[in-house]
């Protein structure tokens, strides 16, 4: 049982997590809207607009990980992009449940992306898996793509959902842009700085990903962070130090962050502080559960 589809294979996490998964002996295959070229992984097509997966990738897989999704970041939030952040997550889940129903499988489990939108802005309270769910666009946007996942324990397949934080990696996400001013000189903080940021090196997001295949007790939604969340002004600090430490600390006001981003500003502004004990009751470990020595193997290994 070494055959692992990918939705998702091509984004920031799925290629670490493709070249990770090889390296422990896994089959990797990717599901894709155009035939494009990828090293030793099988690339098979697939539409969720239709809900087209084309032959074979289903009943080949022995674990599904569903990493599929527009870019919460990437673009400003108008109504045609709130649009496509909530039907890119529940139309491609969607796509996969019913091939998997229709189709003859011998899928073990499924493992889904999920997010810490889902919980109220909070700087203050610890919050666990079982906390209520926030009340603004984010948190309605993952409300419906977990309920998407959730139809797959209906049919008797082992589920797993991960909310993840802040995925720290070079090779894109948040941490490239909040580096990108700092070439400058410049360490930006922002509005008071004293919201949480909860954050994950993107190896141990992969590597949470593997102990979820290969733990067959685990099943449910756990948070994909690591256990100690910083406020944005001493992310922003210890960013600082541990690349040059020669950079100038100071506050974006929240009407310049709101008059650039608009409504997507709330994922700056507004902080979760967020619990790892669940993952951690697990049995998993962390490789780096502090910021200073993720962003030292981040910049520096």
């Amino acid at each position: 049982m070494k055959n692992v589809l990918i939705a998702g294979g091509s984004g920031l996490i799925g290629r670490r997590l493709s070249a990770m998964l090889m390296e422990k002996g896994y089959t990797i295959s990717i599901l894709s809207r155009t035939r494009s070229s990828e090293n030793n992984v099988k690339v098979y097509l697939w539409n969720t607009a239709s809900g087209f997966i084309e032959d074979g990738a289903i009943d080949n897989a022995d674990h599904i990980i569903n990493l599929a999704g527009t870019g919460i970041a990437e673009k400003r939030w108008t109504k045609k992009r709130k649009a496509e952040i909530i039907s890119s997550r529940v139309n491609a889940t969607k796509t996969i449940f019913d091939a998997v129903k229709k189709n003859t499988h011998h899928i073990k489990n499924i493992i889904c992306a999920s997010a810490i939108g889902y919980y109220q802005k909070n700087n203050r309270e610890l919050m666990a898996e079982e906390a209520n769910p926030g009340n603004d666009f984010l948190a309605n946007t993952v409300q419906q793509w977990e309920a998407a996942n959730h139809e797959f324990e209906k049919i008797q397949i082992r589920t797993v959902i991960f909310r993840f934080g802040i995925v720290l990696s070079l090779k894109g996400g948040a941490l490239l842009e909040m580096y990108k001013p700092m070439k400058y000189g410049i360490a930006g903080y922002f509005g008071n700085g004293k919201q949480y940021y909860s954050w994950i090196h993107i190896d141990d997001v992969c590597r949470m990903i593997i102990h979820a295949i290969e733990n067959e007790m685990m099943h449910g939604i756990f948070n994909a962070v690591a256990p100690y969340p910083e406020t944005n002004k001493n992310f922003m600090k210890t960013l600082s130090q541990v690349t040059t430490g020669m950079h100038l600390l100071m506050p974006v006001p929240p009407f310049v962050i709101k008059a650039v981003l608009g409504e997507k500003a709330s994922i700056v502004l507004d902080g979760q502080k967020i619990s790892s004990d669940k993952i951690l009751n697990s049995g998993f470990a962390f490789h780096f559960p502090d910021l200073t020595n993720a962003l030292k193997n981040i910049f520096h290994s």
